[in-house]
């Protein structure tokens, strides 16, 4: 499968679905929290495989996480 190595490409799959997750979310009437978590089950390691756990993931998860919490 395509997997994508380059901070770049990885910090531009992260926003994008940041940016799109909560445009689905009101479109479909369901918590943006949901399709978030879609959005990082799909495109994990587990069904596309398009982000592989490397540091910058786990720093933007990192980031992510504090914000679900202090939010």
């Amino acid at each position: 499968m395509f997997s994508m190595n380059e901070p770049a490409g990885i910090l531009a799959i992260v926003l994008g679905a940041a940016f799109l997750a909560p445009l689905v979310a009101d479109l479909a009437g369901i918590p943006v929290f949901i399709t978030i978590s879609l959005c990082g089950f799909i495109l994990g390691p587990s069904l596309v495989g398009a982000l592989e756990p490397n540091v910058l993931l786990q720093s933007l998860a990192s980031v992510g996480l504090v914000f679900v919490f202090f939010s």
